[in-house]
């Protein structure tokens, strides 16, 4: 049994109306919660998965991560398209960073910056795409 089985980012954000928006109904986790004290407004929030867990905090200093949030989809093309209907529900748009594209394993992937500034990979496993 790995040693390790799922991965848990504990992030800031400035605005948690636009994170639960692209990380639920654009790319369907599921919230667990809202965090902080009634009957104030909510000053973060638990997003789950199916192995990863992202806990947002509302924090008045900018977002910063270096490097990649790197999720697998069950249909890259699919996902695209929940993500793009869920932010023009809202009157957004994504932010798409490179792809989507095909790499040297002819795994293919696509490149967005989330509303807080975070690059998140979604990939598709070359056995999972549909030109496989």
């Amino acid at each position: 049994m790995p040693l390790v089985s799922r991965l848990e980012l504990r992030l800031s954000t400035r605005d948690l109306a636009a994170t639960r928006r692209f990380w639920c109904a654009g790319l369907g986790l599921r919230e667990q919660g809202l965090l902080g004290d009634e009957p104030g407004p909510a000053d973060g929030c638990i997003l789950l998965g199916e192995a990863v867990a992202l806990t947002f905090y509302v924090h008045d200093d900018p977002p910063a991560l270096t490097g990649v949030i790197t999720l697998s989809a069950h249909g890259l093309d699919d996902a695209l398209e929940r993500l793009r209907d869920a932010l023009d529900a809202a009157g957004e748009a994504p932010s798409v960073v490179w792809g989507p594209e095909v790499d040297e394993q002819g795994t293919r992937e696509v490149g967005l910056r989330d509303p807080n500034g975070y690059v998140v990979a979604l990939i598709e496993a070359a056995g999972d795409a549909p030109d496989a």
